[in-house]
């Protein structure tokens, strides 16, 4: 029988030496699994094939709640509790505190999945179990930030607040999940723009300079002043178009906010010095992520000068967003975050050159089936193939980078 002494000092579970660890790992696992569903079943639809299941909720509009919620979650929580705890010099969460967040998320997903699938009434106590970890987050950040007497306070601040909104997003998601309409389709904004787009938009502000600026033998990067309020001020704003009655005039506010967007973040990226860079994977991934936000961004701006083709710029600029943009940053940040964290050479090698590549080319899939559907047909019955590449990414960071982060170093 093990002695209280023994179990007091029983080693931790090298999965929880950080949190970033199980995170990355939770994050990389539903990225493949999701997608990899998601892709059978529209093979099955496709094909006239009988589906193994039935539904009980739009799988759709799911699949907006699993990617938001779910896949890039899993990352944030990684970031931040990496990162803000370093930016604002507080102590990381002990590893009760982990485990709650984790268990929270895993089993609201496996609700949310379930409930997609069978019993309909899961969906909504599964994402409660997913907004309860993200309040938890707030709070531990929260109480961090006030207490904290590091010099930069900004953009701590703006991170919470774009958690804030991303919790709020989340609970107008859950009440229109059903209906689908503005409640939904506001939740949706709220969570891409105000939530995630702010978060990755203000850790990129801070740490691509930094890496770059590592790469050239400084100790810090250069960045433009007054470029991160006027962002978060524009994210804050295009996440709210949804509440706009007027389509037409949504439509205008959001490729206007849009294009000033794609100007300030133009204008912020060019202070970094992104030439001296490129010749290097690791940085160079996450320039890539900010050409994907810009384009992005243009493509909804185009909506201004050419409003009768806004509707075939929606899915481009969706997925512009969050495969080419956001998928591009996550692995980026995190491959780095995980070789950096283990005292291994930040280098990319065969494996990790092939992410990124996987990743690449199904934004450019997912984007040039879409931009083609209106001439070509059949193209739109073909996007979801881009979930191919996606979930070989996934599977060779899992095998490259599983090894790294379940080391004891």
């Amino acid at each position: 029988m093990t002695s209280p002494q023994a179990q007091a000092t029983r080693p931790v579970p090298a999965l929880l030496l950080q949190p970033y660890r199980v995170f990355f790992l939770c994050g990389a696992s539903y990225a493949l699994l999701s997608v990899a569903f998601w892709f059978a079943w529209l093979e099955a639809l496709r094909l006239g094939a009988p589906l193994p299941l039935g539904w009980t909720a739009a799988p759709g509009r799911v699949h907006a709640l699993v990617m938001i919620w779910g896949v890039i979650t899993f990352y944030v929580f990684g970031f931040l509790l990496t990162a803000y705890v370093r930016w604002v010099q507080s102590p990381p969460p002990g590893t009760k505190a982990v485990v709650r967040w984790v268990a929270l998320l895993v089993v609201g997903h496996a609700a949310i999945v379930a409930g997609t699938f069978g019993p309909a009434g899961l969906l909504v106590p599964g994402g409660l179990l997913v907004l309860a970890a993200l309040l938890g987050l707030i709070a531990f950040l929260g109480r961090a930030w006030w207490r904290s007497a590091a010099p930069e306070r900004l953009q701590p601040a703006v991170v919470l607040v774009a958690l804030t909104l991303g919790a709020l997003g989340l609970a107008l998601v859950l009440g229109g999940l059903r209906s689908g309409g503005p409640l939904y389709l506001g939740g949706v904004l709220l969570g891409s723009y105000g939530y995630l787009v702010l978060v990755l938009a203000t850790v990129g502000h801070r740490l691509v300079p930094f890496f770059t600026a590592l790469r050239q033998g400084q100790k810090n990067g250069t960045r433009r002043r007054g470029t991160l309020p006027v962002l978060c001020a524009g994210l804050g704003l295009r996440a709210c178009v949804a509440a706009v009655d007027d389509a037409d005039v949504a439509l205008r506010m959001a490729a206007s906010i849009d294009g000033l967007l794609f100007v300030v973040l133009a204008w912020e990226v060019s202070a970094w010095s992104p030439r001296q860079t490129l010749r290097e994977p690791m940085i160079a991934v996450l320039y890539l992520a900010q050409v994907w936000l810009l384009l992005a961004l243009g493509g909804s701006a185009l909506s201004w000068l050419w409003p009768e083709g806004a509707a075939l710029l929606d899915l481009p600029v969706l997925h512009a967003l969050a495969i080419g943009g956001l998928g591009t940053m996550v692995v980026g940040i995190s491959t780095r975050v995980a070789l950096g964290h283990a005292g291994l050479p930040i280098v990319a090698d065969a494996w990790i050159l092939s992410v990124f590549a996987g990743v690449q080319a199904a934004a450019l899939l997912r984007v040039g089936f879409a931009l083609a559907a209106p001439v070509w047909p059949a193209a739109g019955g073909l996007a979801h193939w881009a979930a191919i590449p996606w979930c070989a990414a996934f599977a060779l960071w899992l095998v490259r980078m599983g090894p790294v982060l379940t080391r004891r170093t």
